[in-house]
């Protein structure tokens, strides 16, 4: 059965952004769905880092908050 991949981006201040895969079985969008959540961990999971090293303080952190909140993502896959 066909399987589609729908992913959707959140970033802070912008525009949802979201695209959607087809794959002809459910094991490959589960694979597909993985790899994304594994770049997103690789990319983004270094951000809550960036902060302590900038020099700024906890307090000039938070008022930046923006600066620093990591992007959100959505994966799922649905069957046709």
């Amino acid at each position: 059965m066909k399987t589609v991949l729908l992913v959707t981006w959140l970033i802070f201040g912008q525009s949802p952004s979201s695209y959607q895969v087809e794959f002809d079985t459910a094991e490959k969008c589960a694979q597909a769905r993985s790899t994304v959540l594994l770049d997103y961990e690789r990319v983004y999971g270094r951000i809550e880092a960036a902060p302590r090293q900038t020099g700024l303080t906890r307090a000039e952190i938070n008022a930046n908050r923006p600066i620093y909140e990591k992007p959100k993502v959505s994966v799922v896959c649905v069957e046709r």
